[in-house]
């Protein structure tokens, strides 16, 4: 059997990199260009980079800074953030992101997911479904890039996602984000038992035991970034990453 990726997150706010616990407080990590460096030496599966500032303050895209970034990743890399228009999806292609991510905004993001995958395929776009404890899904306001509650079940979203021809989904839950107690392995199995794509587990991991629990529970791959940036529950900062001996063994006892 194949080992599922572990991939760390790396948040980025005003070109610092940040940690959030459930999606406030950001928490100083580091030089962005730096972290990746070391990530990059590690051997990560892949790397996330969010951009939360581009995101909630409705920035434009640093495609010059997210570049340097690119230059430091020898490993798959996926980046959202900023990314509104075909246009600015393309720039990111050019300076070499494999992968863009969009947060989920209804009927816009559907949009613009069908025209970025009509030119570079379904393969280059995850879709970010962010839900709260009560499975409803957040999604980003248009206007100010707050955060609001949809009347609408995570199911129902991704169901629509994944009809639209999405490559991948990234299911978070709000509430889990940076707590590093576990994941929401009752969201993370309802969702997954239906998905006819690949599901990334994020949110809630402190250790690669619950990552590897997400995996049994149905997820393609986890995500994390409290449990590759921080060393213990003091959440003192180390960047870090398992080897692939470790992987396989933790792997393997929860399977």
């Amino acid at each position: 059997m194949i080992r599922p990726r572990f991939i760390p997150v790396m948040l980025i706010e005003q070109r610092q990199a940040v940690k959030t616990q459930q999606f406030k407080n950001p928490t100083y990590i580091g030089d962005p260009v730096n972290t990746t460096r070391i990530f990059s030496e590690k051997g990560v599966d892949e790397l996330i980079v969010l951009d939360i500032a581009a995101t909630q303050k409705r920035e434009p895209l640093d495609v010059s800074f997210i570049s340097r970034i690119a230059e430091e990743a020898f490993m798959p890399f996926s980046y959202g953030g900023g990314i509104r228009t075909f246009n600015d999806a393309q720039r990111l292609f050019e300076i070499g992101i494999e992968k863009v991510i969009l947060g989920w905004a209804g009927d816009e993001t559907l949009e613009l997911m069908n025209e970025i995958a009509h030119v570079f395929g379904v393969q280059a776009i995850s879709v970010c479904v962010d839900v709260s404890s009560a499975t409803k899904v957040v999604k980003k306001n248009k206007k100010d890039g707050k955060h609001i509650e949809l009347r609408s079940d995570a199911a129902v979203v991704v169901q629509r996602i994944q009809n639209s021809g999405s490559g991948e989904i990234i299911l978070q839950n709000v509430d889990f984000d940076g707590m590093m107690t576990g994941m929401d392995i009752e969201l993370i199995t309802q969702i997954c038992e239906s998905a006819r794509v690949p599901v990334v587990a994020l949110g809630g991991a402190g250790s690669i035991d619950h990552m590897a629990e997400a995996v049994v529970s149905g997820a393609s791959a986890v995500a994390s970034g409290s449990a590759f940036v921080f060393h213990d529950a003091e959440r003192a900062v180390l960047i870090n990453y398992p080897t692939d001996l470790e992987l396989e063994r933790c792997f393997g006892k929860h399977t």
